[in-house]
């Protein structure tokens, strides 16, 4: 049976996306759901909440630094995550873990989005992150994939950054500017 006092974040950059989520967690039952419209909004979350399930579509590509992204989106999440994200194997024809640097409007037109994987590489970053593979679904298809979507789990291990590396978790604090 279902906990549907399980508490979901929705992270997308499109409001209209956001509600088509919201939406259809309310119609199976889920009224615990949080969201926020970007990465940056997201990890403010981190100061005071965990979720059960994190619905992070359309974000990693906004991000400058995905991997401390996926680090940061792995410390709220307690259970599952939905990713979707662009990926590069349609261009560069899956050759291996890399990821491509698109600077200015070089993906799609806009200046806001940074990076690309090969889908191996999005499957070793998650990884890294601390998250297990349920499904990975390759949009259309794997050599040809522009796309993907994956469905994740926190994996009962240490993130491997924390295992391997120098480097700790950032501690988030908001300075007033004005």
């Amino acid at each position: 049976m279902t906990d549907t006092n399980m508490k979901f974040l929705v992270v997308d950059d499109f409001s209209t996306m956001r509600r088509i989520v919201r939406n259809l967690l309310k119609e199976l039952g889920f009224t615990n759901v949080d969201e926020a419209e970007d990465g940056v909004v997201a990890l403010q979350k981190l100061k005071s909440e965990q979720f059960d399930f994190v619905v992070f579509w359309g974000v990693l590509y906004h991000l400058r630094h995905p991997l401390l992204g996926l680090d940061s989106v792995r410390r709220l999440s307690k259970g599952r995550m939905t990713l979707e994200t662009a990926v590069c194997d349609h261009a560069d024809g899956a050759v291996g873990p890399l990821a491509r640097f698109h600077r200015l409007d070089d993906l799609g037109g806009d200046g806001t989005n940074w990076w690309s994987p090969s889908l191996e590489a999005l499957h070793a970053w998650v990884a890294s992150a601390g998250y297990s593979i349920r499904k990975s679904t390759p949009i259309p298809s794997a050599k040809d994939a522009s796309r993907a979507l994956l469905d994740l789990e926190v994996s009962g291990e240490k993130p491997e950054y924390l295992a391997v590396s120098y480097e700790r978790p950032l501690r988030l604090q908001t300075i007033d500017l004005s």
